[in-house]
Order: C-alpha cells, then structure tokens, then sequence
C-alpha cells in the first residue's frame, strides 16, 4: 500500500497501454519508497490457463510490453538508482524471449512489429549492460536475442 501523497509527490500512473500497463509504476514505487505494507488480499484472480487471456491472444495488444519496457529502462536510467539497471536489463531480456518463445501465437504482422521493437528495446540499453545481460542468460536465448540485432 502506498499513501495518494506519495503517488502524486512522484507523479506516479499507469501507462495508457491496454497491457504491461503497471510494468515503470511498480518499478517506481519500489525503487523511489523508503518503505511500503504489503496486505495480504485474497480477492484478486488471474485468469491464466483461459483461452481469451492476454497469455494466449496473438493481436497487437502483446506489443504492449515493447512500450513499457521503453518506459521502465529509461526511467532507471535517468533514475539516481543505477544498480537496478542490470535487473532492469534482465527483466527486458527474459520479457523479449517470452514473447519470441511464443511466437507462434501472434498474427503475421504482429510479429515482424514484435520482431523490430524488441531490437529497438535491445538497441536502448547501453552497450556495455547488454553484453553483461547476455552473458547472465543461456545460450538459447541469447542467440535468439542476438538474432534480432543482426
């Protein structure tokens, strides 16, 4: 839980995407709290397993993570915090791979668009924590993300 004064201090909102919405607002508040009360909520269900859910639809709607992935890495980034940027990096890295993994899934020209902004995520990190990430990664997956810089 964190106070409306606390989220309106740092300008805190969800992006406007349909999906990955919340990914730089739990990123800011994590990094930019001095503390936080977790409650324990038993109300809230995923609907994971569900043929409409977002883990199984192919639209443009799974682009929605290239965009928050832009706005997470730039705010750490620009933050005062740079020793999140390497799990920021691993973060993008890991969602990159979700996505191509799956690739299967989405339409045609989903994918060639899914294909052009993860490069463009990639091609945002810095050179030096790029290389660093695809060294913490296995070789599977870090040629798959070497392909799209190709």
């Amino acid at each position: 839980m964190y106070s409306t004064e606390f989220l309106n201090r740092h300008a805190m909102r969800f992006l406007p995407l349909q999906t990955a919405e919340e990914r730089k607002l739990v990123w800011e508040r994590q990094m930019l709290a001095k503390k936080c009360l977790v409650a324990e909520e038993n109300q809230i269900f995923y609907r994971r397993g569900i043929s409409s859910s977002l883990t199984h639809i192919g639209d443009e709607r799974q682009l929605d993570i290239l965009a928050a992935l832009k706005e997470l890495l730039a705010f750490v980034m620009s933050s005062d915090h740079p020793e999140f940027l390497q799990k920021a990096v691993r973060q993008s890295l890991a969602m990159i791979c979700f996505h191509l993994d799956r690739f299967d899934r989405l339409l045609p020209h989903v994918q060639s668009l899914m294909r052009k902004g993860g490069r463009e995520v990639l091609l945002l990190i810095p050179p030096a924590d790029r290389d660093e990430g695809f060294h913490r990664i296995d070789a599977r997956r870090r040629t798959m993300l070497e392909d799209l810089l190709k």
